[in-house]
């Protein structure tokens, strides 16, 4: 199957406003886009005010998985086109390597899946905050999910202070 919106022709920008847009209706008190050094637009970050207080998140776009994604694909294509058994090509060879194309496809996925989730927020099946989780900023700037693949384990932090001892009457 080929990669989802492997077709879109929607501008990345516009899907990072569509994303700050559904993010700002769906609660978040503040949303920014982040740049990498060459000032393209890596992540959207927000904040949301959960159970535990305010909370950061960022939502990235991995462009750079597209491009691997789409490339694998295209190379698959390849060798069932090759192999003559009148197999048609889904995916454009035009789009090897395509970072532009990659870049539109990314963010549309994240804005795809954002919708998707808003929408079972709404309908009551989780609480943003709750689908967030994995994105959650910790305090040293990991995301809560590399937190846990580096403990290897879904155990928090231990706490900074010790409880205090109850004694029983």
């Amino acid at each position: 199957m080929p990669l989802l919106n492997y077709t879109t022709e929607v501008p990345a920008s516009r899907s990072i406003g569509e994303i700050c847009t559904m993010l700002q209706e769906g609660g978040a008190q503040a949303v920014m886009m982040e740049n990498n050094a060459a000032r393209e637009i890596v992540a959207v970050s927000f904040t949301l005010q959960t159970t535990w207080g305010r909370v950061p998140y960022q939502l990235p776009a991995n462009v750079a998985a597209v491009i691997v994604t789409l490339n694998a694909q295209i190379r698959a294509e390849t060798v069932r086109v090759n192999q003559g058994r009148g197999y048609k090509r889904k995916i454009p060879q035009r789009l090897f390597n395509d970072k532009a194309q990659a870049e539109r496809i990314a963010w549309r996925i994240a804005k795809d899946w954002l919708e998707a989730q808003l929408a079972l927020e709404q309908i009551g099946g989780a609480k943003l905050e709750q689908i967030m989780m994995p994105f959650a900023r910790l305090v040293d700037g990991r995301s809560f999910y590399e937190h846990v693949v580096e403990r290897g384990s879904l155990a928090l932090p231990a706490p900074k202070t010790e409880p205090e001892n109850v004694t029983e009457v």
